[in-house]
């Protein structure tokens, strides 16, 4: 046998033990160090689009939806706003609808608290409230009517 054919085979027991070695190690880090799912829960997160479809559904709002430019006919503009609360699993949401086209009635405001409860999304409580036109009333967010 030459030396050729020894550095050949050198280099393939070499390179078997080093593979077989670092398998070795990988295989232990996989099956070791990662926690059970559970230990980490995700924290399910609202968008707008899932706020606004949760609220179209139990009819608590005016319009189809929030375009910030406003509707013809409808209102001149929209903000809708989502927040997370300290606790992970509850939501605000806050839409205002402005530049409503109403004689009386400037501005409405839906104010709803959203929960991740039991692997869904319920709407815990609404509000709504709004602000009249000058001279029709008062000019903050109120409960009262407008006259």
């Amino acid at each position: 046998m030459n030396h050729k054919n020894n550095l050949y085979i050198v280099l393939a027991v070499t390179t078997a033990l080093l593979l077989g070695i670092g398998s070795y190690f990988v295989f232990v880090e996989i099956t070791e160090s990662p926690l059970p799912a559970t230990e980490f829960p995700l924290t399910p997160y609202l968008t707008t689009d899932m706020a606004l479809s949760l609220l179209q559904e139990k009819e608590l709002l005016f319009f189809t939806g929030c375009v910030l430019e406003g509707e013809p006919h409808s209102y001149q503009s929209c903000v809708i706003e989502v927040s997370q609360e300290e606790n992970q699993w509850m939501w605000i949401v806050t839409i205002t609808y402005d530049g409503l086209f109403d004689d009386s009635i400037r501005a409405t405001r839906i104010k709803a608290t959203i929960a991740y409860q039991d692997d869904q999304w319920i709407v815990r409580e609404s509000s709504e409230t709004q602000k009249c036109w000058p001279g029709r009333g008062h000019q903050e967010f109120s409960t009262e009517f407008c006259i």
